[in-house]
């Protein structure tokens, strides 16, 4: 009798754990409908932000965004920061990395590139015609030796024209170019 009772008592909370779940995730959606109802991103815009704000990081925006913007998803200037900025209303592409530093009377904007090893992460293509041999070895399959030889055949060629150009460098064959072209833009 014992044993009924503890196999009954088992399911009982099993069945009572499941309707709780699914009460949950049923008033989840109830709560998130606002969410669902805003069309998803077809592309994600990343922008870095780093410097004198509260919380340094990547953020992904459905277009690109406006500074204000990328300072207000990062929780703003750290106290202590002056609260206008220059170029407020700039907006900034697809991997930028916007720092901001207190200058003695201002906090300064500088705009630049995102780590190519983020924008790799990212699913962001690095340009061959640019980037450095450093950035270029974020590529898998691409090491020290092989982006020397990128950059040492781009500056040859005064740039790439087409990206199979790269198959004349050595140590690049068919299989390493099929993989590493997915990550490049020219």
């Amino acid at each position: 009798m014992m044993r009924k009772r503890q196999i009954n008592d088992g399911a009982a909370g099993a069945l009572i754990l499941l309707l709780f779940l699914l009460s949950m995730h049923l008033l989840g959606g109830f709560f998130n409908s606002s969410a669902r109802d805003t069309a998803p991103c077809d592309e994600k815009v990343f922008v870095q932000v780093s410097g004198n704000i509260q919380w340094p990081g990547v953020y992904a925006f459905c277009q690109p965004p406006a500074l204000n913007e990328v300072l207000g998803r990062a929780g703003g200037l750290i106290k202590g920061a002056q609260k206008s900025l220059p170029r407020n209303g700039m907006v900034c592409h697809c991997g930028s990395n916007i720092c901001l530093r207190n200058d003695v009377q201002r906090v300064c904007i500088c705009e630049d590139e995102m780590s190519a090893f983020y924008k790799v992460t990212l699913g962001i293509p690095l340009s061959l015609n640019t980037e450095s041999r450093h950035g270029l070895t974020a590529i898998p399959g691409i090491g020290p030796s092989i982006a020397r030889a990128i950059v040492r055949e781009r500056d040859k060629r005064l740039g790439f024209q087409k990206m199979d150009e790269m198959l004349s460098i050595p140590g690049i064959g068919p299989i390493l170019y099929k993989k590493a072209a997915r990550y490049l833009i020219l």
